[in-house]
């Protein structure tokens, strides 16, 4: 017999996998940044700073698995998250900036619920 608050603990789940597997990461590269910035007095450029973001997603994601698996994620989140910051940061209209970078993380998520497992396989 199911208990009948047996539905919230997936959601429960989730939420605390996205917190350490997306929001801690983002805000850890976020604060990357605004320290790197901060100690040059100077604003990053997009490139940079999507640099600096992929390294530290991708490292992050890297260590915490602690396989080849999570190297090969780490690399291919690391790889869209550059793609991705430079093209947010392209002299292009809102909108079109906005579909590129959704397009680059739907890439990027295909590319990890596919192409990671038949490569660590």
């Amino acid at each position: 017999m199911t208990r009948a608050d047996a539905a919230l603990e997936p959601a429960l789940l989730a939420g605390y996998s996205v917190t350490i597997w997306v929001i801690l990461p983002a805000t850890l590269a976020l604060c990357v940044v605004a320290g790197v910035a901060a100690s040059r007095r100077a604003v990053l450029s997009f490139w940079s700073a999507s640099l600096l973001v992929s390294l530290t997603t991708a490292g992050w994601i890297a260590w915490g698995v602690g396989n080849t698996e999570g190297t090969l994620y780490g690399a291919f989140l690391g790889i869209g998250a550059f793609v991705a910051g430079l093209s947010s940061g392209q002299p292009w209209p809102m909108h079109l900036r906005i579909t590129t970078v959704l397009l680059i993380a739907l890439a990027t998520a295909v590319v990890l619920a596919r192409g990671v497992p038949a490569l660590a396989g």
